[in-house]
């Protein structure tokens, strides 16, 4: 899965890509095939607090969390096995 990274108020480095790429890539586990589009992520800081924003699209859904850099992988785990229980005998378009 592709992800667009980009920075608010932070410089995003080589570094901070490979940490973020090396994060998500936990994600593609969880997906049956990998999605086609393009994942966004936005790096901020705000008075001394890291945050990110991962949104990934989906057919039917889109995944989004807005929380501390540590726990968001979790979060977006956890969002995507519940909506995945709840309609998984649901047919999308």
């Amino acid at each position: 899965m592709n992800f667009s990274i980009r920075g608010q108020h932070i410089e995003v480095t080589d570094a901070l890509k490979d940490y973020v790429d090396k994060k998500l890539g936990r994600l593609e586990k969880y997906f049956d095939a990998p999605p086609t589009s393009e994942g966004y992520v936005t790096l901020s800081v705000i008075r001394g607090l890291h945050t990110v924003e991962v949104t990934i699209p989906l057919p039917g859904v889109m995944l989004r969390q807005k929380t501390a850099v540590k726990i968001c992988i979790h979060q977006l785990i956890r969002s995507w096995t519940s909506w995945n229980v709840r309609f998984a005998n649901t047919k999308l378009n």
